[in-house]
């Protein structure tokens, strides 16, 4: 007879080790720091994050939002202190979409670049 996932003990925490990985170097966490002093200035994302998405992914998608968000800005040049003074909530909202045009043009250019170094090797 099958055993139900409650007798195989499939859902207990005891069976499942803890995960191992690589911690964030120095940057990343100066970038996650400054993402929960971000999301607490903007408690309305916090709840359209809930609304939407339901409460088991609102952290993860809302700290990525602000994570693109801060990093276009660190890329920009500006200090984590005025990204805090200067972010606004609809900056955060659209920073994927916008990370992924930049990103998009950027691979692009880069696409037309190669194409050229193989025409000029095929002529030659």
């Amino acid at each position: 007879m099958l055993k139900t996932l409650r007798e195989r003990g499939v859902f207990y925490p005891e069976n499942f080790e803890q995960p191992v990985g690589e911690s964030p170097d120095g940057y990343t966490q100066g970038v996650l720091g400054l993402c929960h002093q971000v999301i607490n200035k903007f408690p309305e994302l916090t709840d359209y994050f809930r609304s939407h998405r339901g409460r088991s992914i609102v952290s993860g998608a809302l700290v990525i939002s602000t994570g693109i968000a801060i990093s276009a800005r660190m890329r920009n040049g500006h200090s984590p202190q005025r990204i805090l003074e200067q972010i606004t909530a609809t900056e955060i909202l659209k920073a994927p979409k916008l990370e992924m045009d930049y990103l998009r043009k950027r691979f692009q250019g880069l696409a037309s670049k190669v194409r050229r170094q193989i025409k000029r090797a095929k002529r030659h």
